[in-house]
């Protein structure tokens, strides 16, 4: 009888080969991308991230000191 830890290893590692075929599938699909096809998608998309944009008080750079030195106490 499988352990319940085994089951978990197996779909674990079911998981794992199916990244490498996703992500062959994702990058074909990026380089057969033809923009000139799907170009008012793309521009829409860019304008809607233009519409909604928020602006930024900051980098992000100081929030980000302030994790590493929290990691590293």
């Amino acid at each position: 009888m499988e352990t319940e830890k085994e089951k978990q290893m197996k779909w674990v590692k079911a998981w794992k080969r199916a990244e490498v075929a996703l992500e062959e599938i994702h990058r074909k699909d990026l380089r057969e991308f033809n923009y000139e096809e799907r170009r008012v998608a793309v521009l829409g998309m860019l304008e809607l991230g233009a519409l909604f944009r928020r602006p930024r008080n900051s980098s992000g750079m100081i929030e980000m000191q302030k994790l590493f030195r929290k990691m590293r106490s």
